[in-house]
Parts: C-alpha cells; structure tokens; sequence
C-alpha cells in the first residue's frame, strides 16, 4: 500500500514516515520517506467482496469513490 497515513489499528495515524516506522516497525518491508500533506487520514475500502464497503472516508469521500466507479 501507499498512503498518506498508516498505524496500528487504535493508534494515532502517522502523519510522518518517522511516526509510521515507530508504529510498524518489524511489520512492514519498506517505507517511503516523507509527510503526509494533509491532516486527514487515508480512506480505506475492503474491495474483497461483491460491493465495495468503506472501512474510513479520509479526503476521498464515499461518493467520490461512487460517481469515479460510474464512469
């Protein structure tokens, strides 16, 4: 994944590499060095299943998601 946020589920989203690697270390392979632009966390969707469920709206919201999955 590549995403402006990224923590250990009820923790704090990291806003910074240094924050996220703190959180995940020894869990993730690589990290990509840098801040997140915004203060608003990643929107997360399981696409596992037939229809799509929003787990977390961040900057993309769930009718963003909708009207680009119409086209």
């Amino acid at each position: 994944m590549f995403v402006t946020s990224a923590n250990v589920s009820g923790e704090p989203s990291a806003s910074n590499h240094e924050e996220a690697l703190k959180q995940l270390k020894g869990k993730i392979d690589l990290i990509v060095e840098g801040k997140a632009k915004s203060g608003v966390s990643s929107t997360i969707i399981d696409g596992t299943k037939d229809e799509l469920i929003l787990l977390r709206e961040g900057d993309i919201s769930e009718d963003d998601i909708k009207n680009a999955l119409a086209c």
